[in-house]
């Protein structure tokens, strides 16, 4: 028996429904991921260096929203890189792991990118995982947002991208004391 043209309309439009809601949007290229990788490493080196202007232009805007603008983001970063200063932490290195896969949140293709990281504060290391939230529209470039603030306050991901699907699951984020 042959589909009639009403069924296949139905299953169309189902298609396409389903199609256009928030749902995972599939595996990360490789080419993709080297992109993440160098991109997330150069913000971690330009941060620890006081480079704020490279930082800033791969940071996602999203950011402004919950930071009062552009002006007290750049603040709110000085501030950051003086305390890193202050205290004498260095990033000693940064590993990023390729993401499980990626999300759609509107017209965003979201993903999370796991980072370790191990610092030395003084002469204590201290070994240091998160994540980054990597984000593009359509074939724009990838801009990112620290995990960090994510990971304390999980509806925060929500408010910023309030199309993901509400069960996903963020990356641990840990610090511990490197013993040598």
């Amino acid at each position: 028996m042959l589909p009639t043209k009403s069924l296949l309309r139905t299953a169309l439009f189902t298609l396409a429904l389903t199609a256009t809601t928030s749902s995972p949007a599939g595996d990360l290229s490789d080419k993709d991921f080297a992109v993440l990788e160098k991109d997330i490493k150069a913000m971690s080196q330009a941060f620890a260096d006081g480079n704020l202007e490279v930082f800033l232009t791969k940071t996602h805007p999203a950011i402004y929203k919950i930071t009062g603008g552009k002006e007290n983001f750049e603040t709110i970063l000085k501030e950051g890189v003086k305390q890193l200063r202050e205290t004498g932490i260095k990033i000693l290195s940064d590993e990023v792991q390729k993401p499980d896969r990626t999300y759609l949140s509107g017209k965003d293709e979201v993903c999370f990118v796991p980072k370790t990281s191990i610092m030395k504060m003084g002469e204590q290391k201290v070994k240091s995982k998160g994540f980054m939230l990597a984000v593009r529209s359509a074939d724009g470039p990838w801009l990112y947002l620290d995990g960090s603030g994510l990971a304390k306050n999980p509806d925060l991901l929500w408010t910023l991208f309030p199309d993901l699907p509400k069960d996903l699951k963020m990356p641990d984020s840990s610090m511990e004391l490197i013993e040598e």
